[in-house]
C-alpha cells in the first residue's frame, strides 16, 4: 500500500515581472510561509506522515515542500522533478510513484493548479476536485500504483483546519 499526499503550493506572491522576470523565482508570502507551516503541524497532528517529497522546481514549491519536510521530519531529502513543473509529464511522476516499495509508504507530491488537480484525478479515475493553494489531497494505492487505481482518502483545504 501506497500512500500519495497530493500538495498544491502555499501562497504565493503576486506575479509581478519587475520584481521577478523569470517567474519560477516568485516565492511564498511570508504569511504562506507562516499559514502553510500551521496548516503542515494540523496534518501532523492527524497522523499525516512523509517518507518522501517530490517537488517542482519552482521556489514557490520548493519552499512548500522545504516547510513539509521540516515539520512531518521526512527523512529523505526532496526530489527535484521537472515533471512537476506547471504542463508536467504526469507518466514520469507516475514512474516516480512506482520506484516506491508499497509496504505501507507516504509520499508528498508539490505542485501546481491546474495540474495538481488533473494528477488526482487521473490516479482516482476521474472527476473534478478543487485543490487549492497549500491545499491536501491524499490518494491510497492498495496495489499497484496507476491510473485509475488510487482510492481518495482525504481532501483538506487549510480552511477547514482554520489555516
Amino acid at each position: 500500500m501506497l500512500t500519495v499526499h497530493i500538495f498544491r503550493h502555499a501562497w504565493a506572491e503576486q506575479a509581478d515581472p519587475d520584481r521577478w522576470p523569470d517567474d519560477s523565482l516568485r516565492p511564498l508570502t511570508p504569511e504562506g510561509k507562516t499559514r502553510f507551516r500551521k496548516f503542515a503541524q494540523k496534518l501532523a497532528a492527524r497522523a499525516v506522515r512523509c517518507d518522501g517529497i517530490a517537488t517542482s522546481p519552482l521556489r514557490r514549491c520548493m519552499q512548500t515542500a522545504e516547510i513539509l519536510g521540516d515539520v512531518l521530519h521526512c527523512p529523505r531529502t526532496i526530489d527535484v522533478l521537472n515533471a512537476l513543473r506547471p504542463e508536467g509529464d504526469l507518466e514520469e511522476v507516475l514512474r516516480w510513484l512506482q520506484s516506491w516499495p508499497d509496504a505501507g509508504q507516504e509520499v508528498a507530491i508539490v505542485g501546481h493548479a491546474p495540474q495538481v488537480a488533473q494528477m488526482a484525478t487521473w490516479f482516482i479515475g476521474g472527476g473534478n476536485l478543487d485543490c487549492p493553494k497549500g491545499g491536501l489531497t491524499s490518494i491510497m494505492f492498495e496495489q499497484s500504483v496507476g491510473p485509475g487505481r488510487g482510492i481518495l482518502v482525504r481532501l483538506v483545504k487549510p480552511a477547514f483546519l482554520k489555516c
